[in-house]
């Protein structure tokens, strides 16, 4: 396997969106230690909700730096080694990524349900981890190119890392916006 333990991206671009990824993860745990001051109905799904994307941005901190699904693409190409499969993997990989996105949409559909009666407080938060399940998947389907199809800025910026800064930088609007709200009583 190629993947070893060291800070991978360390550019300008790939620090900054680590450490985002950080202060988003720093945020939800203040809405969630806050919580009995800011959620009124349904504190228990709403807690959940944000202990969920605490969870998620840390994991993605960690996983901006260390390329950990690097093992998992290692293990997935000696395995379709060994099973013969090699020449078919694409169409796994296809799959695969739908089925995430299939996993992930009803996921979020059920989040959504869940929070109906309060959505409004965590729409910005629910746009930025669907911006961030298109980021993934681009990624995941390995079509990284695509923002030298599709530059909007010109800048040479791919645009899937707009969708990653987006995603992340709405969930952290989204926190000030509870946190600033808090009511204490």
């Amino acid at each position: 396997m190629d993947w070893q333990t060291a800070f991978d991206d360390t550019a300008v671009f790939g620090l900054l969106i680590t450490a985002l990824y950080f202060v988003a993860f720093l945020l939800s745990i203040a809405v969630v230690f806050v919580d009995h001051a800011i959620f009124v109905n349904k504190r228990r799904v709403q807690s959940l909700f944000w202990w969920s994307i605490a969870a998620f941005m840390l994991l993605m901190s960690i996983n901006k730096q260390l390329d950990l699904q690097t093992i998992f693409i290692g293990l997935g190409k000696s395995l379709f080694l060994a099973l013969d499969l090699y020449d078919v993997r694409r169409d796994y990989q296809r799959l695969f990524s739908i089925g995430f996105v299939l996993v992930v949409a009803l996921c979020l559909i059920f989040t959504f349900i869940k929070l109906l009666p309060v959505i409004k407080k965590h729409l910005l938060a629910m746009v930025g981890l669907l911006f961030l399940v298109i980021y993934i998947d681009v990624r995941m389907l390995a079509v990284n190119r695509l923002g030298q199809v599709f530059d909007p800025l010109g800048q040479g910026i791919p645009v899937e890392r707009l969708f990653e800064f987006a995603g992340v930088l709405l969930i952290m609007m989204n926190a000030i916006i509870l946190l600033r709200q808090k009511n204490y009583r």
